[in-house]
């Protein structure tokens, strides 16, 4: 832990820091929303990703195929979701170019979306264990370099659903 000359610093840096987490706790309430369940049914027109990126459409059959694209989270009910969902994976790829695996000895310097900003901040992680789903880096510097080369507003579109 950082060594504080004064009082003041220490009430300075835990107050930033409460800053930094009260805004992640932020930029994540969207992911509490429980989704809607979608149920197939035979006939029905779907859409999956196949393993080059291509997005394809199928019907309904009930086999073992659309069966595994549905429990595996690669089944689509539009064109346009399934659109979506290979640019984010897309920039998850991108994303992980420049992050690291979390170390609880190291630096872990996460990007987090803040509403109250409507921007993109990165911030040394507070916590002791991994937030599941969070991408680490090694220093702010790194961490903003993969949001200037992935793009912002692609970040804030398809990780954290921030529509312009």
């Amino acid at each position: 832990m950082k060594d504080f000359n004064s009082l003041e610093e220490l009430e300075e840096y835990l107050n930033k820091k409460e800053k930094e987490f009260k805004s992640f706790k932020e930029s994540i309430g969207t992911y509490k929303e429980e989704p809607e369940e979608w149920k197939l049914n035979m006939g029905e027109k779907y859409y999956t990703i196949d393993d080059f990126g291509n997005i394809s459409w199928w019907v309904c059959d009930n086999d073992g195929a659309v069966i595994g694209a549905i429990e595996i989270g690669n089944a689509f009910k539009t064109r346009e979701e399934a659109e979506f969902e290979l640019e984010r994976r897309k920039i998850i790829t991108e994303l992980k170019k420049y992050s690291k695996a979390y170390n609880p000895n190291e630096n872990n310097v996460c990007i987090c979306y803040s509403y109250a900003e409507d921007n993109l901040e990165t911030y040394l992680e507070p916590l002791d264990e991994p937030d599941i789903g969070a991408y680490y880096f090694e220093s702010e510097k790194m961490a903003e370099k993969a949001i200037k080369e992935v793009g912002e507003e692609r970040i804030k579109k398809y990780l954290f659903g921030v529509e312009e």
